[in-house]
Protein backbone atom coordinates (compact mmCIF):
# COMPACT_ATOMS: atom_id res chain seq x y z
CA UNK A 1 0.00 0.00 0.00
CA UNK A 2 1.38 3.31 -0.77
CA UNK A 3 1.62 6.82 0.80
CA UNK A 4 -1.64 8.60 1.10
CA UNK A 5 -2.47 12.12 -0.61
CA UNK A 6 0.12 14.59 0.75
CA UNK A 7 2.62 11.90 2.03
CA UNK A 8 3.96 11.18 -1.49
CA UNK A 9 7.80 9.48 -1.10
CA UNK A 10 10.73 12.21 -1.49
CA UNK A 11 12.00 10.74 -4.26
CA UNK A 12 8.90 11.77 -6.53
CA UNK A 13 8.88 15.02 -5.61
CA UNK A 14 12.42 14.74 -7.25
CA UNK A 15 11.65 15.14 -10.66
CA UNK A 16 11.25 18.02 -13.00
CA UNK A 17 14.46 17.83 -15.14
CA UNK A 18 16.13 20.02 -12.76
CA UNK A 19 15.44 23.39 -14.55
CA UNK A 20 15.16 26.13 -12.52
CA UNK A 21 13.82 29.54 -13.62
CA UNK A 22 16.31 31.56 -13.38
CA UNK A 23 15.01 34.47 -10.56
CA UNK A 24 14.29 31.37 -8.45
CA UNK A 25 17.69 29.93 -7.83
CA UNK A 26 17.51 30.62 -4.35
CA UNK A 27 14.49 29.30 -3.66
CA UNK A 28 15.45 25.97 -5.44
CA UNK A 29 18.44 25.93 -3.65
CA UNK A 30 16.32 25.60 -0.42
CA UNK A 31 13.76 23.44 -2.12
CA UNK A 32 16.71 21.18 -2.46
CA UNK A 33 18.11 21.19 0.81
CA UNK A 34 14.95 20.42 2.30
CA UNK A 35 14.42 17.29 -0.22
CA UNK A 36 18.20 16.58 0.34
CA UNK A 37 17.09 16.32 4.00
CA UNK A 38 13.92 14.16 3.93
CA UNK A 39 15.46 11.77 0.90
CA UNK A 40 18.67 11.51 3.97
CA UNK A 41 15.83 10.79 6.25
CA UNK A 42 14.48 7.75 4.07
CA UNK A 43 17.77 6.26 3.68
CA UNK A 44 17.96 7.45 -0.33
CA UNK A 45 21.87 8.77 0.40
CA UNK A 46 22.84 8.88 -2.96
CA UNK A 47 19.77 11.11 -4.60
CA UNK A 48 19.65 12.79 -1.25
CA UNK A 49 23.85 13.34 -1.78
CA UNK A 50 23.25 14.62 -5.53
CA UNK A 51 20.21 17.31 -4.24
CA UNK A 52 22.22 18.46 -1.44
CA UNK A 53 25.20 19.33 -4.04
CA UNK A 54 23.21 21.07 -6.48
CA UNK A 55 21.95 22.87 -3.66
CA UNK A 56 25.20 23.40 -2.12
CA UNK A 57 26.56 24.61 -5.30
CA UNK A 58 23.56 27.15 -6.27
CA UNK A 59 24.17 28.55 -2.87
CA UNK A 60 27.68 29.22 -3.03
CA UNK A 61 27.40 31.17 -6.35
CA UNK A 62 24.71 33.04 -4.55
CA UNK A 63 27.61 33.69 -1.61
CA UNK A 64 24.30 32.56 0.60
CA UNK A 65 25.72 32.02 3.80
CA UNK A 66 22.97 31.40 6.59
CA UNK A 67 21.81 29.08 3.59
CA UNK A 68 25.07 27.39 3.42
CA UNK A 69 25.41 26.76 6.38
CA UNK A 70 22.46 25.09 6.51
CA UNK A 71 23.68 22.84 4.39
CA UNK A 72 26.72 21.98 6.33
CA UNK A 73 24.23 21.06 8.70
CA UNK A 74 22.81 18.41 6.81
CA UNK A 75 25.71 17.11 5.54
CA UNK A 76 27.08 16.22 9.30
CA UNK A 77 24.56 15.14 10.29
CA UNK A 78 23.72 12.53 7.32
CA UNK A 79 27.21 12.72 6.57
CA UNK A 80 26.99 13.86 2.77
CA UNK A 81 29.62 15.11 0.68
CA UNK A 82 31.58 16.28 2.90
CA UNK A 83 34.35 18.31 1.78
CA UNK A 84 37.87 18.49 3.23
CA UNK A 85 36.59 21.29 5.96
CA UNK A 86 32.92 20.40 5.94
CA UNK A 87 31.56 23.56 6.63
CA UNK A 88 30.91 26.36 4.06
CA UNK A 89 33.47 29.30 2.87
CA UNK A 90 33.00 31.95 4.92
CA UNK A 91 30.80 31.21 7.36
CA UNK A 92 32.16 33.28 9.53
CA UNK A 93 31.21 36.14 7.43
CA UNK A 94 27.65 35.60 8.59
CA UNK A 95 29.19 36.86 12.69
CA UNK A 96 28.08 40.27 13.62
CA UNK A 97 31.52 41.75 15.08
CA UNK A 98 30.35 41.54 18.72
CA UNK A 99 30.10 37.85 17.95
CA UNK A 100 33.42 37.25 16.36
CA UNK A 101 34.65 39.29 19.24
CA UNK A 102 33.21 36.94 21.02
CA UNK A 103 33.90 33.63 19.27
CA UNK A 104 37.61 34.57 19.64
CA UNK A 105 37.70 34.61 23.05
CA UNK A 106 35.39 31.86 23.22
CA UNK A 107 37.87 29.92 21.12
CA UNK A 108 40.65 30.94 24.11
CA UNK A 109 38.74 28.76 26.14
CA UNK A 110 36.83 31.75 28.47
CA UNK A 111 33.47 31.03 30.57
CA UNK A 112 30.51 33.67 29.38
CA UNK A 113 31.28 35.01 32.64
CA UNK A 114 35.14 35.71 31.52
CA UNK A 115 33.51 37.18 28.23
CA UNK A 116 31.08 39.65 29.80
CA UNK A 117 33.88 41.10 32.30
CA UNK A 118 36.37 40.89 28.61
CA UNK A 119 33.36 42.94 26.68
CA UNK A 120 31.72 45.24 29.39
CA UNK A 121 28.94 43.21 29.12
CA UNK A 122 26.34 41.35 30.88
CA UNK A 123 26.93 37.26 31.47
CA UNK A 124 23.22 37.38 29.69
CA UNK A 125 24.48 39.42 26.97
CA UNK A 126 27.49 37.25 26.60
CA UNK A 127 25.69 33.72 26.54
CA UNK A 128 23.05 34.94 24.33
CA UNK A 129 25.74 36.01 22.04
CA UNK A 130 27.18 32.48 22.14
CA UNK A 131 23.74 30.67 21.76
CA UNK A 132 24.24 32.94 18.48
CA UNK A 133 27.42 31.62 17.25
CA UNK A 134 26.21 27.92 18.09
CA UNK A 135 23.35 28.27 16.04
CA UNK A 136 24.88 30.34 13.01
CA UNK A 137 28.22 27.98 12.88
CA UNK A 138 25.38 24.96 12.91
CA UNK A 139 27.49 23.80 15.98
CA UNK A 140 26.43 21.49 18.56
CA UNK A 141 29.55 22.64 21.45
CA UNK A 142 31.20 25.97 22.21
CA UNK A 143 34.72 23.44 21.34
CA UNK A 144 33.02 22.98 18.01
CA UNK A 145 32.67 26.41 17.52
CA UNK A 146 35.81 27.32 18.44
CA UNK A 147 37.74 24.36 15.80
CA UNK A 148 34.89 25.73 12.87
CA UNK A 149 36.87 29.50 13.78
CA UNK A 150 40.42 27.97 13.16
CA UNK A 151 39.46 25.77 10.33
CA UNK A 152 38.55 28.87 8.84
CA UNK A 153 41.09 31.80 9.92
CA UNK A 154 39.97 35.33 10.18
CA UNK A 155 36.45 35.33 9.86
CA UNK A 156 36.64 39.11 8.24
CA UNK A 157 39.72 41.26 6.86
CA UNK A 158 40.05 44.63 9.00
CA UNK A 159 39.09 47.22 7.25
CA UNK A 160 42.07 49.80 6.49
CA UNK A 161 42.01 53.03 8.74
CA UNK A 162 40.22 56.26 7.06
CA UNK A 163 42.52 58.66 5.20
CA UNK A 164 43.19 61.79 7.40
CA UNK A 165 40.88 64.65 6.14
CA UNK A 166 41.89 66.58 3.10
CA UNK A 167 43.19 70.09 4.15
CA UNK A 168 42.71 73.18 1.82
Amino acid sequence: MGPGPGQERPGRLAGGGGRVRPGFVYESARGRWRLAEALAGTGQREEAEHEWKLATDAAERLAAVPLLTALADVARRARLGLRPASYPPGVLAGLTAREREVLELLSEGMSNREIADKLFIAPKTASVHVSNILAKLGASSRTEAAAIAYRQGPAVEEPAPAPPPLRG
